[in-house]
């Protein structure tokens, strides 16, 4: 049972109005497993970063995104640190305006209270009421939310499959093409069509992505930007904070912010001053 909100997932899941909410408080480290359910889902991760696995490629959640997953797909969630899961329940009449394939969307401040008040609803609110508005709304704002690319996508070739494994290990790797080719047998050319194929961007842009997303689970885990930089494989900060900013929507200072990170005292860390610098560099781009 939700020890927030007080319902089984059974009764969620079998609730006979189009969308109910379910609130869960989880563990750092925490993982689901493997798991699908007959109901649509949004997931939204209300501090820290969640990432669910769904076959070859992984969606990663912060608290300003949520995921959109459809109803019977597995999928695998694990949380970085501990938070709470606000997850909205979507019967067949309420995704019919919305996406058919998973996607991680923004989630704006409204979105997010939404969300949260959806789980302090009756499961069988009225529909004339408060718990009708809410879940109007809620579509509403969801159907105008933007789709981002917060995902990592793993070729399934077994060439390409080979590179992409030892890149996840060390994403730092600075050997070029030529010398990945050799990893994989394949010519440099060969290897180019099969991650442009198989994840839709070129090797360039899939090792730069895995560097960024890398960066971001180091700012999950208590990194300052700079240090996410460096994981990042950037040498400079400015630069880091332009394509984090670009990629993610906000400053790497801004995400760690977000993640809530705590101090082995419980209290919460203070703005360090690379957030200082950072936030002076992005005025302008704000």
């Amino acid at each position: 049972m939700s020890p927030i909100g007080q319902r089984t997932l059974i009764e969620v899941e079998t609730a006979s109005r189009p969308l109910v909410g379910y609130s869960e408080a989880l563990r750092a480290g925490f993982c689901t497993g493997l798991h699908s359910h007959p109901r649509a889902q949004i997931l939204h991760v209300v501090s820290g970063l969640m990432r669910v696995k769904v076959g070859e490629i992984t969606y990663f959640v912060l608290p300003s995104t949520a995921l959109f997953l459809p109803k019977d797909i597995g999928h695998d969630i694990s949380f970085e640190s501990a938070s709470t899961l606000n997850t909205l329940f979507l019967r067949r009449s309420a995704t019919e305006r919305l996406a058919s394939t998973p996607k991680v969307i923004t989630v704006t401040p409204l979105l997010k209270e939404l969300i949260a008040a959806a789980s302090a609803e009756p499961l069988d609110w009225d529909e004339s009421g408060r718990g009708h508005y809410i879940a109007e709304l809620a579509l509403d704002e969801i159907g105008k939310s933007t789709e981002l690319n917060f995902v990592i996508r793993l070729p399934t070739d077994r060439r390409a499959a080979k590179v992409s494994r030892s890149l996840l290990e060390s994403p730092s790797e600075e050997n070029d093409i030529e010398y990945w080719a050799e990893v994989a047998s394949v010519s440099s050319r060969t290897l180019t069509r099969i991650f442009q194929r198989e994840t839709g961007i070129s090797f360039i842009q899939w090792r730069q992505q895995l560097r960024l997303i890398k960066a971001l689970e180091s700012l999950a885990n208590g990194a300052s930007p700079k240090e996410a930089a460096a994981i990042g494989c950037y040498e400079s900060s400015s630069a880091f904070g332009v394509s984090f900013k670009r990629t993610f929507g906000v400053t790497p200072g801004e995400a760690r912010s977000s993640f809530a990170i705590t101090t082995t005292r419980g209290l919460s860390e203070a703005p360090g001053e690379d957030d200082a610098e950072e936030e002076s560099l992005f005025k302008s781009v704000r």
